[in-house]
């Protein structure tokens, strides 16, 4: 293809030749590579391989061969694919991405995204026409509506074409907020249409659907890193760097907009180990112990991204349903194998000593992976030497960047088919000329593309007319059929409370949760009669999914949401999923909850009563100042009363509202704490205790000399620095949100971190230097690597930790300018990041796993 963005023919010889070499490269027993040590490795250029020599370096499972479907010049660093209904490739290429170790001109609106096409069937997309181009690091696209979405930071987009020439003449914004031009590994991307007829991203707060004009949009946590997947049921997946796998246990929008909450983003992987077929030395922090093997290969995932479900019989029954995973930094594709286990899924390496397919090639990067129409795995390999961007590349990293001369060249990519040896491709199928009577039988398909395809086409037809043949499918055929049957009334505005009510006595655990979380997206469904008997009924479910759907439902379907909650969590709070899923479903209402579970009685009994009481003080303390009144005056009550609950409650707020111990700072409330205060007066050792903390009390119209505060106000030029800090924050709130309460799996809460508000040197080295490896953060353990942050001076350093050390009720004293230039002056000659070892003794701060 041209520079104009004309169509041009692939270099069929080639594509011969490397179809050729695939087929026997991968025909017969597996064979490794002899053992190598680091030293090994020679200290030279590695080599850049063509498609058929590329070929040649790949140990794939025996039975099994990789061909490429396109390669350069025709594809150049692709980093995301998606096939239409017409079985044409859209490729996102970045190809200004990391032009050098320095990330020089990588703002350069030189990407694009393509559209491939094979139109004779011979397996090899021949031609390629440029849809969009002049793009500035794109992220995804999404074929919808005889357009796509188009996203490209920092805007969502709706491209179409329509003078028939392929490009698009049209280029709509539709929302703004989508970062990451100076953080691409930290930004918004995946795009993908779920069953659920949203688009959802990873690692970004929010969803959208999209009707072809309007667009709507929710709140929703911020997990993942690069790619996003979805089973057959249309429960989420993500792979961010050195985790496996994490699942959405019940649907994210019912988080809302939050912190880290249980059930979003879930590791359902535990075994990270991997088993390159090379000297992995490339790898971001292969200088650190247990990072390489003796013999120089990557021990565990540190790239993980690219994730897919592989919803298809291509590669042979026992494939389907199991993960693809891609690790660019240890040149392989990973193959999970998922079961289940009490209703949710559990992932585990499908070979304990092999990868699927590793290459000795340094320069393959496998960075996404997908189903293809003909059942086959389709990998997008960048094909480039650099994949680590500027900020977080080490010292190390670079020098061995330069030392095998991996920047160059940058024109390179290719996207390879995996399928079992003898495959003969075929012609693609066409859904667009089928009529709506056709694309309902394919909603019975047994490979989910088909089906997920169907179900967009017809609600985006509008084809009300077929609703009597989805609602027949919707009952009877396999429980895919039936799932992708409703859904798609539900994209169409047909569904019924009767269908809500058959679906919810579906044999399908699927089907019911479905049905649960259907009719509580709509007022009119969650106000029927015939929702309501479905959400009392499966509130027992015997299966464990639709228990945790139908708590999550809890805030819409039950006709007394508090009662209905009450119900779920005397039976359910021993389950974490449970009982995240229920709180979430009644939020702005857990001070009434709160007081409905005291009155029961005896609760709480169990140590799941006792977490689900700290979760509902915690986020009563969240609130407003009238919720956290509520919550002192009910916990005042219990202790005039004598109730032997009072001093678990009152000990809840005392620790969670930070009104005892070394840093204790005062919380506001909206009124006089009267019940509160009585219970303080009474005697006894809980109501010294109360007493005390009623120091910390702030109420509208108390004298300030009442309100002692070891917190001591910020000056003048304190606030102004605050103010700053504020402004650079900007920066790190991709990771650790705006509220400060992190991302599951990429970054933990700086909201109440004692480490926070400890000294402030260890913040200032990580913010210099940065930080690696593993470290502890409650029961979570984080691995990866915070970069030095990209702060222009002192004050910028010392603004930020202003102002985390002073926001979301943190304590912390205010960093001085000339504290940080101390440390910089003290750890000048600093060339790679701290570790928690290193930092041992000294209060560590919160950081995000990055690969």
């Amino acid at each position: 293809m041209s520079t104009d963005g004309s169509i041009r023919p692939a270099p069929f010889a080639l594509i011969v030749i490397a179809v050729a070499a695939a087929i026997t490269a991968s025909r017969g027993p597996r064979s490794t590579p002899p053992p190598l040590t680091p030293r090994d490795l020679p200290v030279k250029a590695a080599p850049v391989l063509s498609p058929a020599e590329a070929v040649s370096s790949f140990y794939l499972e025996p039975a099994f061969a990789a061909m490429p479907a396109a390669n350069e010049p025709e594809v150049q660093a692709p980093v995301m694919a998606v096939f239409d209904e017409d079985s044409r490739l859209w490729v996102v290429e970045m190809r200004s991405y990391m032009p050098d170790v320095r990330a020089t001109g990588e703002s350069a609106p030189t990407n694009r995204i393509s559209v491939l096409e094979d139109k004779d069937g011979d397996g090899v997309f021949e031609t390629s026409t440029v849809f969009l181009d002049n793009l500035v690091l794109p992220r995804a696209v999404a074929p919808c509506y005889g357009g796509a979405l188009v996203l490209e930071p920092p805007s969502l987009y709706f491209c179409k074409d329509t003078d028939g020439d392929g490009r698009a003449d049209i280029k709509r914004k539709l929302l703004d907020g989508f970062g990451g031009i100076e953080n691409p590994e930290h930004a918004a991307n995946g795009l993908m249409r779920g069953i659920d007829n949203w688009h959802h991203f990873s690692q970004h707060n929010i969803e959208v659907r999209f009707d072809g004009e309007r667009l709507q949009s929710r709140p929703t946590p911020n997990h993942g890193q690069w790619g996003i997947t979805q089973d057959d049921r249309g429960r989420l997946y993500y792979t961010p760097n050195s985790n496996p796998l994490l699942m959405d246990v019940f649907p994210k929008h019912i988080a809302g907009g939050g912190g880290a909450v249980a059930g979003m983003g879930d590791l359902i992987a535990r075994d990270a180990s991997t088993r390159p077929v090379r000297a992995t030395l490339g790898v971001n922090r292969g200088y650190m112990p247990n990072v390489l093997r003796d013999d120089g290969t990557l021990a565990n995932l540190t790239a993980a991204c690219g994730p897919v479900i592989f919803r298809a019989g291509g590669l042979g029954p026992e494939f389907r349903g199991d993960a693809f995973i891609c690790e660019p930094a240890g040149n392989l594709v990973k193959r999970l194998r998922i079961t289940e286990k009490d209703g949710l899924p559990v992932a585990s390496n499908a070979y304990p000593d092999r990868e699927f397919w590793a290459s000795t090639d340094e320069r393959f990067r496998p960075v996404w992976a997908l189903t293809g129409p003909d059942g086959c795995l389709y990998v997008c390999d960048m094909y480039r030497g650099v994949i680590q961007h500027k900020m977080f590349l080490t010292e190390y990293l670079e020098k061995h960047a330069r030392a095998r001369q991996l920047e160059t060249p940058l024109n390179m990519g290719r996207i390879w088919r995996v399928a079992p040896v003898g495959h003969v491709p075929g012609p693609l199928p066409r859904l667009s000329v089928l009529g709506d009577d056709m694309l309902v039988k394919l909603l019975s398909h047994e490979d989910g593309w088909y089906r997920e395809t169907a179900q967009r086409l017809l609600v985006e037809r509008r084809a009300v007319g077929i609703a009597p043949d989805l609602r027949l499918l919707s009952t009877r055929g396999e429980a895919s059929s039936r799932l992708h049957a409703l859904w798609t009334l539900e994209g169409l505005g047909l569904l019924t409370p009767e269908d809500i009510e058959r679906a919810a006595a579906d044999e399908s655990a699927g089907v019911r949760a479905a049905a649960l979380e259907i009719a509580a997206q709509s007022d009119q469904l969650s106000r029927s009669s015939q929702s309501r008997r479905a959400f009392d009924r499966l509130i027992t479910d015997p299966d464990r999914s639709v228990r945790i759907s139908a708590a999550a439902a809890v805030g819409r379907l039950a006709p007394d949401p508090i009662a209905g909650a009450v119900t779920v969590l005397t039976s359910g709070a021993g389950d974490k999923f449970i009982r995240s899923a229920a709180l979430c479903s009644i939020r702005g209402e857990e001070l009434q909850l709160l007081a409905a579970m005291l009155q029961t009685g005896a609760w709480p009994r169990s140590a799941g009563d006792r977490a689900c009481l700290r979760e509902l003080c915690q986020n009563i303390l969240r609130g407003d100042r009238a919720k956290r009144h509520g919550l002192i005056e009910i916990a005042g009550a219990l202790a005039q009363s004598g109730d032997p609950r009072a001093s678990a409650l009152v000990g809840l707020v005392a620790e969670l509202g930070r009104l005892e111990g070394d840093t204790p700072r005062p919380l506001a409330i909206a009124a006089v704490p009267a019940a509160w205060l009585a219970a303080a007066h009474a005697g006894g050792a809980l109501a010294e205790r109360m007493a005390a903390c009623a120091e910390y009390l702030e109420w509208p119209g108390r004298p300030p000399a009442r309100r002692p505060s070891r917190v001591r106000p910020l000056l003048a030029h304190e606030q102004t620095q605050f103010e700053h800090g504020r402004e650079v924050y900007a920066k790190c709130a991709s990771c650790h949100q705006e509220n400060g309460r992190g991302s599951p799996g990429l970054a933990a809460a700086l909201a109440g971190s004692k480490r926070v508000n400890g000294r402030p040197e260890a913040l200032i080295k990580v913010l210099l230097h940065g930080m690696e490896g593993e470290y502890a953060f409650g029961d979570i353990t984080y691995r990866g690597s915070m970069p030095p942050a990209d702060l222009a001076t002192d004050a910028d350093v010392a603004a930020v930790l202003t102002y985390i050390r002073r926001e979301w009720d943190n304590s912390g004293d205010p960093v001085p300018v000339e504290v940080v230039t101390r440390v910089r002056a003290e750890t000048r000659g600093r060339k790679s990041p701290w570790t928690a070892a290193e930092l041992d003794g000294v209060a560590l701060p919160n950081q995000g796993a990055s690969r």
